[in-house]
């Protein structure tokens, strides 16, 4: 059985989709093996956040993209500039 996923937002580093009661979130950014930078924890959290208040939903299946190799959980660079406590509040909420 084939399903037809259906796109909830526009995000620019995942793909959130949702079908049959389940959501799916998609970390997309494959050119740095999906590492996570502040805005990516943001747009998860949304997208958790819409899982959590859908009573359709059910499930959430999270992944990534194209990747072949083992993902990394952060992109430091992206934290580089930031304060110890808005990088901590960020990953937090």
């Amino acid at each position: 059985m084939q399903v037809e996923w259906e796109k909830v937002s526009e995000y620019s580093d995942i793909i959130f989709e949702k079908a049959n009661g389940m959501g799916k979130i998609t970390i997309n950014r494959p050119e740095v093996r999906n590492a996570f930078r502040p805005e990516t924890l943001t747009e998860l959290i949304d997208a958790f956040n819409y899982c959590r208040e859908d009573p359709q939903i059910g499930v959430v299946i999270l992944t990534g993209a194209q990747v072949t190799r083992r993902s990394a959980l952060a992109a430091i660079n992206a934290f580089e500039d930031m304060e110890a406590t808005s990088a901590a509040t960020v990953y937090l909420v």
